[in-house]
């Protein structure tokens, strides 16, 4: 078997290893597969099916009434506002104020053009991980977070143009008025550089930023 008929052949084995074991999912014609209250199970999936890329975790929502009777979409778990936890600036598509983040949120700074709100759920999935890492899907109503939030917003959508001078200015500004030392950027250049060649002009930033004020900057391996 080549290619397409492979895939095909590996992703219909795994719809039979899911209705035989009965696991609850669902999926659609582009090869997405949702798969639920399958904790146990998600490891040996992963290690025997080949056609699974990428294994992401949704976190809970719940439909309940608002204070006119109209519904409103909420979140299966909360969390409480802890000053002591250290703050880490999240370079992304910005941060929505959902509720289960609210209590981290301690500032925001965009370098966009115009003020265009969050076009993209991207940079809100990354600081819920930077928050609570792999205690997101443990089940829990009450979620301990480890940090504090802090939204730089570089790019609208999860694909874009930025200015690495703007974003230079705001990773000062982060730190020197809001005393944040540590940042996870996660905007990455989607082209891999060539065998031996020379470190880009944006890492170059990144380091000195890192080395003249004492930073902390994790940046996206994929």
């Amino acid at each position: 078997l080549k290619g397409e008929e492979r895939w095909d052949t590996i992703h219909n084995e795994l719809i039979s290893y899911l209705e035989a074991n009965h696991i609850d999912f669902s999926s659609d014609t582009s090869g997405l597969i949702e798969i639920r209250n399958a904790n146990s199970y998600i490891d040996e999936i992963v290690n025997n099916f080949d056609v699974i890329q990428k294994v992401q975790s949704n976190p809970p929502m719940h439909v309940s009434p608002s204070a006119f009777g109209t519904k409103k979409l909420g979140w299966g778990f909360y969390t409480e506002k802890n000053d002591n936890l250290p703050v880490v600036g999240v370079i992304d598509t910005g941060i929505d104020d959902i509720d289960p983040l609210k209590p981290l949120l301690v500032g925001e700074i965009s370098i966009l053009d115009r003020s265009c709100g969050i076009g993209d759920s991207h940079g809100t999935s990354v600081a819920s991980l930077v928050a609570f890492g792999t205690d997101l899907s443990n089940g829990k109503r009450l979620k301990v977070s480890s940090a504090n939030l802090f939204s730089i917003q570089v790019i609208y959508k999860e694909e874009g143009n930025f200015s690495f001078i703007k974003l230079k200015n705001a990773i000062i500004e982060a730190h020197k008025v809001h005393n944040i030392r540590i940042f996870n950027l996660s905007i990455c250049n989607p082209y891999s550089f060539e065998y031996n060649a020379d470190y880009s002009e944006y890492a170059k930033m990144l380091d000195e930023l890192a080395y003249i004020y004492d930073l902390l900057i994790f940046i996206a391996a994929g």
